[in-house]
């Protein structure tokens, strides 16, 4: 059963909580069904698993929230959830685990598990490709986004500058995995 890191849900939570407000966030939190709404007001722990649900509850969590001008929500969600994971909790785990010249695959391991398998090469000095073969599920085209972008923010936040990330190959698309060709200068 594929599991999602605590910290994940909490940065998604604040994330929604700085773009929209606490009285609108509760007042969309209350919108959802009551299982949904007890998960959400209990405490979620950064360091804890939750099922992968969690993530969908904050989708339908999201969906009520956006508004149509929200263009590249997704984007903003998934730079500001690596900015989270990695100035907080796993603020070591980056500095530390990842220099510029090494890869960051490992990173799915800390946030995810049987979720998806993640396979980085180096195609070059500057460049590597991500590939990511769910296990369980696919992903929905919004998550491809925020994995994007969440990608482009890791490998700011190890140092690379003018990094690009191409979601070439994508699984709710019908293709074997998700990949993502990066490139930095």
């Amino acid at each position: 059963m594929a599991q999602v890191k605590g910290t994940l849900i909490n940065a998604w939570k604040s994330f929604l909580k700085e773009r929209y407000g606490e009285d609108r966030l509760m007042s969309a939190i209350q919108l959802l069904d009551s299982n949904d709404r007890i998960h959400l007001l209990s405490p979620i722990l950064d360091s804890t698993w939750y099922p992968i649900e969690m993530q969908q509850v904050m989708g339908r969590l999201t969906k009520i929230l956006a508004a149509p001008t929200d263009k590249d929500l997704a984007s903003e969600l998934g730079r500001y959830m690596a900015d989270h994971v990695y100035t907080k909790i796993y603020r070591t785990v980056l500095a530390g685990g990842a220099g510029k010249n090494k890869s960051t695959d490992w990173f799915d391991d800390i946030l995810f598990r049987d979720l998806r398998k993640c396979v980085s090469e180096s195609t070059g000095p500057t460049s590597s490709v991500s590939r990511y073969y769910y296990l369980e599920g696919k992903p929905t085209s919004g998550q491809c986004r925020s994995l994007g972008a969440f990608i482009i923010r890791q490998q700011e936040l190890i140092g690379r500058q003018n990094v690009i990330c191409v979601h070439q190959k994508c699984s709710s698309k019908g293709d074997d995995c998700c990949e993502f060709a990066v490139e930095w200068d």
